[in-house]
C-alpha cells in the first residue's frame, strides 16, 4: 500500500526537520512525505525546500491546523494518509505497522501508542494515551453514545484509509477542534479501528506547544474542554448520517465519560449554563467512556460523590483539582493536555453550553 505522511507545520523550525527525517525514515515503501507550511515567519519553508523532491511542499497562508490538512490532503496520492504534528517524530516502523492493520478488510482507522518525549526528544517515560481500548468495530456503541466510544490516539499516532478520508473531507476549519479531533470522531462509523499495542512515535511536550486548551487557567480551559466536545459531537452526528446509522443526540449527555460528565459539573459549580450532574451521573461516569482500572473507576466514583454533596466552593475546588490531573496538567500551566489540537482556536461563547444539542 502506498502511505502519504502529512506533516503541518506553523513557525516550528525548531522541530521541522527532525520531524520531516523521521517520516522519509521510514521503513515501508512506497510512501511520499507531504509537508504543508501555514504561514510560518520563522524560516521553515527555508527547510522544507531545503528538502527538494524528496518532499511535496504546500505553502499557503496561515489558516489553522485543519485547513492545513484540508490543503495538504489534496496532494496526498496514498491509499493510507498518515497525520504528522510538526514537533513530533515518527518510529521508523510506524507506517509498517499502520499498513498491517489497514489492509485488513473494513478497518478505517489504526492507532498507537505515542511515548511522551521533552523538548530534546528524551523519553520522559509516560505514553500516550494511557489505554487504548481493544481493536473492534465500534459503530454500535459510537451510534449509542457518540464520538466518545473509543478513547484514541493522538494525531501523530493516527493513520487512516483513504476511502474513508475521501467521504468526510474537507474538513470544517477556523474552529476550535483539530483534524484529529473531527476524524477520530468521524471514522467510529465507518468501520472497523484498529489498537496498535505498541508506539509508534514520540510525543513531544516542549514550552512553545501549540494547542485548543492552553495554560490550565480553570474555568475558560473547562468551557473549551466543552466546546471543543460539542464540535465533535456535532460532526459525528453528521458522519452517523452519512453512514447510514440513526443516531439520537440527545441520549449522548447520559453516556458521557467522566472528565466531560465532571467537566459539566465544575461549569456549573462555577455558575455557567452548564448542566447539572444528577449524583448518579456523577457516581456511574468513571464506568463509562475512557478505559481505566478498576480501582481507579472506584476511586472516582467516590471521588465524584463527595463532590456531589459537598458545599459549592469546596466541590469546585475538588472537581477542578482532579480535572486538572485527569487533563494532564499534574502541575499549573504545564502538561501534555495543552499539545493536542488546533493551532488558532477562535474564541469560545461562554453561553452556549446546553450539552442537550
Amino acid at each position: 500500500m502506498f502511505v502519504s505522511i502529512l506533516i503541518s507545520s506553523y513557525n516550528y523550525a525548531a522541530y521541522l526537520a527532525e520531524a520531516i527525517e523521521s517520516a522519509l525514515a521510514q521503513t515501508h515503501r512506497p510512501i511520499e512525505v507531504v509537508v504543508v507550511d501555514d504561514g510560518s515567519t520563522d524560516g521553515s519553508r527555508d527547510i522544507i525546500r531545503s528538502y527538494g523532491s524528496r518532499v511535496v511542499a504546500v505553502f499557503k497562508e496561515n489558516g489553522g491546523q485543519t485547513d492545513s490538512v484540508n490543503a495538504g490532503f489534496a496532494h496526498c496520492r496514498g491509499d493510507v494518509v498518515m497525520l504528522l504534528d510538526a514537533d513530533d517524530v515518527l518510529l521508523p516502523e510506524a507506517a509498517a505497522l499502520h499498513v498491517e492493520r489497514l489492509s485488513r478488510p473494513g478497518v478505517v482507522r489504526s492507532n498507537g501508542y505515542l511515548l511522551v518525549a521533552d523538548a530534546r526528544l528524551q523519553p520522559t517515560g509516560a505514553k500516550v494515551p494511557n489505554l487504548l481500548p481493544d481493536s473492534g468495530d465500534y459503530r454500535r456503541k459510537a451510534a449509542a453514545v457518540g464520538p466518545t466510544a473509543y478513547a484514541s490516539s493522538f494525531t501523530s499516532g493516527c493513520a487512516w484509509r483513504r476511502g474513508f478520508l475521501e467521504q468526510v473531507m474537507p474538513l470544517p476549519s477556523g474552529t476550535i477542534l483539530g483534524p484529529d479531533g473531527y476524524l477520530t470522531a468521524a471514522d467510529l462509523y465507518f468501520g472497523h479501528i484498529e489498537s496498535i499495542r505498541q508506539p509508534v512515535g514520540l510525543y513531544r511536550v516542549h514550552g512553545e506547544n501549540k494547542g485548543p486548551y492552553g495554560q490550565w487557567d480553570g474555568t475558560d480551559y473547562l468551557r473549551k474542554v466543552l466546546a471543543r466536545y460539542r464540535e465533535r459531537r456535532t460532526f459525528a452526528a453528521e458522519a452517523a448520517r452519512l453512514a447510514g446509522l440513526p443516531v439520537d443526540m440527545s441520549r449522548w449527555q447520559r453516556r458521557m465519560g467522566w472528565r466531560l460528565t465532571m467537566t459539566c459539573h465544575a461549569l456549573w459549580l462555577s455558575g455557567e449554563r452548564a448542566p447539572r450532574m444528577s449524583l448518579a451521573m456523577l457516581a456511574l461516569a468513571s464506568f463509562r467512556g475512557e478505559p481505566r482500572c478498576l480501582t481507579n473507576r472506584l476511586a472516582l466514583s467516590a471521588a465524584s460523590v463527595v463532590i456531589r454533596l459537598l458545599p459549592r466552593s469546596a466541590a469546585l475546588a475538588l472537581a477542578r483539582s482532579l480535572l486538572r490531573r485527569a487533563f494532564g496538567h499534574r502541575h499549573e500551566g504545564t502538561g501534555i493536555a495543552a499539545k493536542a489540537g488546533s493551532r488558532t482556536a477562535p474564541p469560545v461563547n461562554t453561553h452556549v453550553f446546553d450539552a442537550t444539542h
